[in-house]
């Protein structure tokens, strides 16, 4: 996981696909529709724009992804990201490779907890469980935010590449 301002994506990231990434975040803003996922290059990539209010951990769906990444960036609200080690949480559902998710309960044990903030993002690697829009108290809070999943392969052939490695 890694979690950071927007301002300093560079530090993370090389590629020319990851500047892309990054330039779309930058484009969003409060006045960006909502929209599903949208299907990029094949379906190497995924760009959803989506809005919601946040609720108690216990009535958050936790997940984890096989073969993508998921880049969470807040736009508007602030937002609880918790991810967890998959031995800390009970599996609620078989993974579905179509959707390319696992579901889970809440896991009971503590977990690492993001206050993600507009202009922040949140990048989930495959195999972190993470549930998303998690209230910072009893208030409900409406986000707003931008979720870019990308394939696993494609990430690490492009910034390997970038970071001159041979594959």
């Amino acid at each position: 996981m890694i979690a950071d301002w927007l301002k300093n994506w560079e530090r993370y990231f090389n590629s020319s696909l990851m500047r892309w990434v990054c330039d779309f975040l930058n484009s969003v803003n409060e006045d960006t529709c909502e929209s599903d996922f949208q299907v990029i290059d094949g379906g190497r990539m995924k760009t959803s724009v989506m809005s919601y209010y946040t609720r108690n951990r216990w009535d958050t769906s936790f997940e984890s992804h096989k073969r993508y990444i998921d880049v969470q960036y807040t736009i508007r609200g602030k937002e609880i990201i918790e991810v967890s080690d998959e031995s800390c949480v009970k599996r609620k559902m078989e993974y579905n490779p179509e959707k390319d998710v696992l579901f889970y309960y809440p896991p009971l044990t503590p977990t690492l907890r993001v206050i993600n903030n507009p202009t922040q993002f949140v990048v989930l690697f495959p195999g972190e469980v993470h549930g998303a829009g998690i209230s910072l108290g009893t208030e409900s809070e409406y986000v707003k935010k931008a979720v870019v999943k990308i394939e696993w392969d494609t990430f690490t052939n492009e910034e390997g590449r970038s970071r001159g490695d041979r594959r």
